[in-house]
């Protein structure tokens, strides 16, 4: 290992002797959105006649960082700071990094959150780009993994940002990396999942200044958090996190229309529960008066509070028959300050050959 740090730190010094590659170190830290001081350099980068604003990471003694650059240092993705050269200083390594603005977590403070949320008349609600930056973040370990490769850990200082006018493109930083033994599958699974599981922790550690945990939509937010420990962007694409109420209720009623039989079969699999009664023993409302209503009709449905598939029935008779509901059942689902209080939130996973589809109805 000392002798590839010595041939890395060669090899650098070489290309900068013959003018191919050169670096220059400013001997300052990059500030940060919010004013502080980030744990990288600023510098600049020339590599013949071409020269860019650089990140440059300083470490300790530290002989590992010559493996990890052999590793990632070919590793091109959108969502990864690219590692775009390696020397050492007095024995210490340095990686010289593509440029970033900051940290992810100072630009959610100080710009990034009036972004990120919306005002609706449940309260907050995350806007695309929020989900497009957690897709993103996932986006970037999932093209590692497809390379053979993993961090060792994955925290909220490893995430940053590149402004790219409005529009904020997020980006893992790698420091430490191993590849898999690819002899191991199941060993290199495990790794997986416990990086995802740090991908969740270190993506809801940053947000958890700006979410409301008595709001209704935050809870919607956090089962989005808790589907990212699932692994793969591909999946998060999916989820319903921004679905508009037309959405909802269209995906709703593509449930209904399915088998009975094979919903019922899912809906098995899934925690699907109606809303516990209210202290007098009743259902809350709406769903108690929508119970009502039904009987006035000339042939009135049945429901068994006891059966998950009922609960679903009967918020689809809810958009069936809206504009016949009686105004006061109307009102009070058009002015629920709370959907989680109101109906529950429904959580149907359907799964076919290639996809897993959840729906959320509030």
């Amino acid at each position: 290992m000392a002798e590839e740090i010595a041939t890395s730190k060669k090899l650098f010094l070489n290309a900068k002797k013959n003018g191919c590659h050169n670096v220059i170190d400013f001997k300052e830290k990059l500030q940060d959105f919010d004013c502080t001081l980030t744990g990288l350099h600023r510098g600049k980068y020339r590599m013949d006649m071409m020269e860019s604003d650089c990140a440059i990471k300083k470490f300790d003694v530290d002989r590992t960082k010559a493996s990890t650059f052999s590793l990632i240092k070919n590793v091109r993705h959108t969502n990864i700071v690219t590692v775009r050269n390696f020397y050492d200083e007095v024995g210490q390594p340095r990686f010289v990094l593509s440029w970033v603005d900051g940290s992810l977590t100072a630009w959610v403070k100080s710009e990034g959150a009036k972004m990120l949320f919306k005002k609706s008349w449940t309260g907050r609600s995350p806007t695309p780009t929020f989900r497009q930056i957690v897709i993103d973040l996932c986006a970037g370990l999932e093209h590692l993994f497809e390379k053979g490769i993993y961090p060792i850990r994955i925290g909220v200082e490893d995430m940053f940002v590149r402004k790219a006018g409005r529009k904020p493109s997020v980006q893992l930083l790698i420091t430490k990396a191993k590849s898999f033994v690819e002899s191991d599958k199941v060993g290199s699974k495990n790794i997986q999942n416990g990086l995802w599981k740090q991908m969740r922790d270190a993506i809801k550690d940053i947000f958890k200044d700006h979410l409301d945990s008595q709001n209704s939509n935050d809870s919607v937010l956090s089962r989005f958090f808790e589907h990212i420990a699932e692994g793969g962007a591909k999946k998060l694409q999916n989820y319903p996190l921004d679905w508009s109420e037309k959405d909802k209720a269209k995906y709703l009623l593509k449930i209904i229309a399915i088998d009975k039989s094979e919903v019922q079969q899912k809906l098995s699999k899934v925690n699907i529960v109606w809303p516990p009664e209210t202290v007098s023993g009743k259902l809350p409302s709406p769903l108690r008066e929508m119970k009502v209503h039904e009987m006035t009709r000339a042939h009135p449905a049945s429901y068994d509070v006891k059966i998950p598939y009922d609960y679903l029935k009967i918020c689809k008779n809810m958009i069936k028959h809206w504009w016949v509901l009686p105004e006061d059942v109307k009102e009070d689902i058009i002015q629920a300050p709370d959907g989680d209080k109101k109906f529950g939130i429904i959580c149907v996973t359907l799964h076919d050959k290639e996809e897993s589809t959840q729906l959320t109805a509030s």
